[in-house]
């Protein structure tokens, strides 16, 4: 199987057609900042839980 390479920006040797890949470092980076919009997930599924409504029965 062929190793696929990566430049620095990220793009692969394969062409166009397949996805841009973030850079390890850059990556790790970001992961290590975390943002100041990060988003409350308990809020927002407490938000939308509904009763599921069973069966229709009639």
């Amino acid at each position: 199987m062929k190793e696929t390479k990566y430049s620095e920006d990220g793009k692969s040797n394969h062409g166009d057609d397949m996805p841009q890949r973030e850079p390890a470092e850059q990556f790790c980076r970001r992961l290590a900042n975390p943002d100041e919009d990060d988003i409350d997930l308990e809020q927002v599924i407490a938000e939308h839980r509904k009763p599921h409504k069973g069966i229709d029965l009639r």
